[in-house]
């Protein structure tokens, strides 16, 4: 199956909740509640096997993996992280101006391509990548405009 990445946008308000608990399972009884509000935007986003990739074109933006303040050491895989508002904009903001030649050159140094021609296979592989990428900078841009702080782990 192979490890995912997810993100959840939570309110501000929960998030305090959320901090207030003090083991995992009451965090697990929390987010399976109604006490968590739903947006009326998309609230979940799962990058999928993905994140690996897409991960190193956030470098040095934000780390997937460590990325974030720990709510939760022992979550699913490593630990439930989160993100305040605060810094849901600042990433979001970060995503955004960073160009496509610039994503470009971090993907080709990070692949080992190089100042080299993509092979069709590498061309589309970088696509994939950046649409991965820009559907998060999108997820992340709904949840900093909405003031929604963001859960984050992998699974």
């Amino acid at each position: 199956m192979g490890i995912e990445a997810h993100f959840l946008r939570v309110r501000s308000r929960d998030l305090d909740n959320l901090l207030a608990c003090n083991s995992a399972d009451r965090v697990t009884s929390v987010l399976q509640s109604s006490n968590i509000e739903s947006p009326d935007e998309i609230r979940e986003f799962n990058l999928g096997k993905m994140f690996g990739s897409v991960n190193s074109l956030l470098a040095p933006h934000f780390d997937i993996v460590e990325g974030g303040t720990v709510l939760v050491e022992d979550w699913v895989i490593g630990s439930l992280r989160f993100l305040r508002p605060k810094e849901v904009r600042k990433l979001a903001e970060a995503m955004s101006i960073v160009s496509e030649m610039e994503l470009q050159q971090n993907f080709n140094t990070r692949e080992g391509i190089g100042n080299r021609t993509h092979s069709d296979e590498e061309e589309q592989w970088f696509r994939s990548t950046l649409y991965f990428y820009n559907r998060l900078r999108d997820f992340l841009k709904d949840a900093a405009q909405a003031g929604d702080a963001v859960l984050l782990w992998l699974a």
